[in-house]
This record gives structure tokens, C-alpha cells and sequence, in this order.
């Protein structure tokens, strides 16, 4: 048996839970189980690791039934259409007006296995999940840098131009709100 775990973290819930609050961050991540859940199997385990990361643990009977794309896809298409809607009116008598539009939500994500070397050579199962929570974390981060989402507090804004992924979904969501179909 091959256990696959797949690293989510969620781009763009900070902006979501500092425009909208945190019992609207909760619901969001409630929506977003449910959502990794339905097109998942019943023999994957979705979880909530803290914050804004989840953690999906996938057995599979051999190697070759596993497709790092198919669950990055799985991942993304769960979380397609995903956003909230700012009217743009401030929370607040000291806030200022903002321009109107879609906070979505993106998804980094990284992925290991326990057929990989790495993992092969360790023996004892707790220190096999740990090391595939190493590199299922390693390799989310890289493909959050690779895709154009930044950890840095500088680049953490939504609308900062390089933030191309988050970007590519705003532009979407609008559409959608605008009643386009793409």
C-alpha cells in the first residue's frame, strides 16, 4: 500500500478573514471541507491542520494508481468559484471605501508519498509520516513561490500585481458576479 498526503494551503483566506471577519473565515473553511470531501474518496481523510492548511491522506493499493496531477486538479476544482463578494462599503465609520469586487480563494499545494526514497529509508511509521509532512509542506511552499503567491507581509496584499494565481481568480469571480459564463 502507497499513502499519498497532499499539503493545501489556502491563498488569499487572510484577506477574506481580515475584510470579512472571522466567523466569516470559519464558514469559508467549513465550505472548503466540504467541498475537498466531495471530491475526494471516501477512503481519503480531509483534515484541518491549523489556520488555513488542510492535509489529505490517500491510500492507494500500488504506486501506479497515484497521479500527483489528478490530486492537484481534484484540489483546484474543489475550490473553483470559491469567493466572497466586497460591496465595497467600509465596516466602520474610521475605514475607508474600497473598490468593489471578489476576495476568491486559491489553493498551493504539495504533495508526498511513502514510496518515495526519502520516506523508504526511515523505519518507524511516526517518523515516516513525519518526514512526508516535510516534504508535502516543502513542496507546497515551492509551488506557492513557483505560482506566483507570496509568503512574505509585503506581498501579502490580494491585489498586489504579482500575485498571479489570486489574480487569474479575481478576474474570474468578477466575471461570474457580472453574470459571464467562461
Amino acid at each position: 500500500m502507497v499513502i499519498a498526503l497532499a499539503y493545501v494551503d489556502l491563498d488569499g483566506f487572510k484577506a477574506i478573514n481580515d475584510r470579512f471577519g472571522h466567523e466569516k473565515g470559519d464558514e469559508i473553511l467549513v465550505e472548503v471541507a466540504m467541498r475537498l470531501q466531495e471530491h475526494f474518496r471516501d477512503t481519503d481523510t480531509v483534515c484541518r491542520m491549523g489556520g488555513d492548511e488542510m492535509v489529505i491522506i490517500m491510500p492507494f493499493n500500488h504506486s501506479s494508481e497515484f497521479d500527483h496531477t489528478e490530486i492537484t486538479d481534484k484540489v483546484r476544482r474543489s475550490l473553483a468559484g470559491l469567493y466572497l463578494w466586497d460591496d465595497g462599503k467600509p465596516k466602520s465609520e474610521k475605514d475607508q471605501p474600497r473598490v468593489p469586487g471578489p476576495y476568491p480563494l486559491g489553493a498551493s499545494i504539495g504533495i508526498s508519498t511513502s514510496d518515495e526514497k526519502a520516506v523508504l529509508d526511515i523505519g518507524s511509521p511516526e517518523k515516516k509520516m513525519e518526514m512526508m509532512s516535510k516534504l508535502a509542506d516543502q513542496r507546497m511552499y515551492q509551488n506557492k513561490w513557483r505560482n506566483g503567491v507570496y509568503t512574505d507581509p509585503d506581498r501579502e496584499e490580494l491585489f498586489h500585481p504579482k500575485n498571479a494565481r489570486l489574480e487569474a481568480l479575481r478576474a474570474k469571480a468578477s466575471m461570474h458576479h457580472e453574470g459571464v459564463t467562461i
